[in-house]
């Protein structure tokens, strides 16, 4: 009984644990020639005045801080440079926090001599989707999106889970010539 106890809870934090992984797309005018892009600048977010109503002030502040420092370190690092004044492309980012509750259930199994309960496990967790665009500074059109999509389960982890989200967004984006 205990073996086949530990065995389930093991198939269940595997499962669970698969579910964590960032998921990463992007989307971009075919159209588009990236190298002529070679500097770059911020759009500052619109504010939102109910922005604090659905996300923690620390999530605000500090992650888009983390978030704004690994951008720039990775596009500088890709050769891109920063400037303020007439710059090819700008960035904006935006993210969304959501409450998610994973499921996983067994059902009847048979072990000796009797039929053993489905087991049935709950896991709440926020999901994060960090967005990344990038947008033609002299036509204002978005040249290039990227968005990662992942759980933040422990909050003193999320600063690392946002530089690895931008990181593997931004390693879809193309380099600078």
């Amino acid at each position: 009984m205990k073996i086949l106890s530990c065995f389930l809870t093991l198939t269940g934090l595997l499962f669970l644990l698969s579910c964590a992984s960032l998921k990463v797309k992007t989307v971009h005018n075919p159209e588009i020639d990236f190298g002529n892009y070679q500097t770059f600048d911020w759009i500052t977010k619109p504010e939102n005045p109910f922005e604090h109503l659905t996300n923690p002030v620390w999530y605000q502040l500090q992650l888009h801080k983390v978030m704004k420092t690994t951008v720039d370190e990775t596009l500088v690092a890709m050769g891109y440079k920063p400037q303020t004044e007439n710059p090819d492309f700008l960035v904006f980012t935006h993210r969304n926090l959501k409450e998610k509750v994973d499921v996983a259930a067994w059902g009847y199994d048979y072990f000796g001599d009797r039929y053993l309960d489905e087991r049935v496990e709950l896991r709440r967790y926020k999901q994060g989707t960090l967005f990344i665009d990038i947008i033609d500074a002299k036509t204002k059109k978005l040249i290039w999106r990227g968005w990662a999509v992942g759980a933040i389960n422990d909050p003193e982890k999320a600063e690392d889970k946002v530089r690895e989200a931008v990181w593997k967004i931004l390693d879809e984006f193309p380099r600078s010539y």
